[in-house]
């Protein structure tokens, strides 16, 4: 009989990561002023700031930093092209701004043209070769793509001109995570802490890298990340992962519980915790329930179903086992697992 278990996301992690610092497409910043304003709807605000600078571009119009500005106001509402056509304009008015071609390459890749992206930070470090920005992003460029000594060389060039950046250290750790060297990616993650201490996504890599060595300072890591964004789900199911893994499943399952009340369907929590009755506890039936609660967060999810076959396998009821396994198969028609399992019930070699 063999079991699915989910195990801590470790590469799962490097894909959420790369799309979200793929040099920020959509940046999360709503431009809430202080005071009477700060009650209007997020959305009216981002209207009126373009509405604003559109006003000043309309009495200044060979002002090319106000196009660049709108661009990004522009890009944030995800009109790309509005930006493309504003950004082209600056770079027509002053070719010789690197941080206009970092603007550029942001358009593109929101209007899903990675090639155009590419040439325009390499334009950028050409013809500003100092210029951190520029080359922090074309080294994501290069991870993306799996060019991870590249990717390394960009940063290095980049901490060259500024020894402080943090963001530099923390591609260079993912670069060195992705090479299979841990030892420099936590080097560089660490480094990118003490540069900047409010980096909560350099200590949710320094807590997976922690928790894939079975480290106690996992722990630490995933405890200075939760001090920065205290509602983070993804930092307590880390921290549940860890105590799985490590022989705590009590303390896993009062993570997992705090985590789902911060997100009812939070699908691999109720299946983690179903797993822990299952494997550890042996209680079946608590084991069903929690795997039913990840089906109804997750219809999509074939292993839970599965799972719910090898309880009821455990409970000497054959007959409800074998309508998981169809079920599993429904959902996954490539579930090795469960038909091995279906075909075992079903006296098939």
């Amino acid at each position: 009989m063999q079991i699915h278990q989910t195990r801590l996301p470790f590469f799962a992690f490097f894909a959420y990561m790369i799309k979200k610092y793929f040099w920020s497409l959509l940046v999360a910043v709503l431009l809430y002023g202080c005071g009477a304003n700060t009650n209007k709807p997020a959305k009216l605000v981002k209207l009126s700031a373009i509405d604003s600078v559109s006003q000043r571009i309309a009495v200044e119009p060979n002002n090319h930093q106000l196009l660049a500005d709108r661009a990004k106001l522009l890009m944030e509402q995800n009109d790309f092209m509005g930006a493309k056509i504003d950004i082209a304009k600056a770079i027509y008015m002053d070719s010789t701004v690197g941080n206009y071609y970092t603007v550029l390459a942001d358009v593109y890749m929101g209007l899903k043209q990675p090639a155009g992206a590419r040439f325009a930070l390499e334009k950028c470090v050409e013809i500003d070769p100092n210029n951190v920005e520029g080359l922090n992003k074309l080294a994501e460029f290069n991870m993306f793509l799996g060019e991870f000594k590249e990717t390394i060389s960009l940063a290095d060039r980049a901490l060259k001109i500024d020894v402080h950046n943090a963001h530099s250290y923390f591609i260079k750790g993912f670069a060195f995570m992705e090479s299979g060297d841990t030892i420099k990616a936590i080097s560089s993650m660490q480094t990118a802490t003490e540069q900047d201490p409010d980096y909560y996504d350099a200590y949710m890599q320094l807590g997976l890298l922690f928790s894939a060595k079975h480290n106690t300072l996992a722990v630490n890591y995933f405890d200075n990340a939760s001090k920065l964004r205290p509602n983070s789900t993804e930092v307590y199911y880390g921290l549940a992962m860890y105590y799985q893994e490590n022989g705590k499943p009590d303390k896993a399952v009062e993570v997992y519980k705090l985590l789902l009340k911060l997100d009812p369907k939070y699908a691999e929590a109720h299946y983690n915790m179903g797993f822990i009755s299952f494997k550890i506890k042996r209680n079946y039936e608590e084991a069903i329930q929690h795997f039913t609660n990840a089906v109804a967060a997750n219809p999509k999810m074939a292993k839970a179903p599965y799972m719910r076959g090898l309880c009821y396998e455990a409970l000497k009821q054959p007959d409800k086992a074998k309508t998981q396994y169809a079920y599993a198969l429904q959902l996954d028609s490539s579930y090795a697992l469960a038909a091995k399992a279906n075909k075992r019930l079903l006296g098939v070699k």
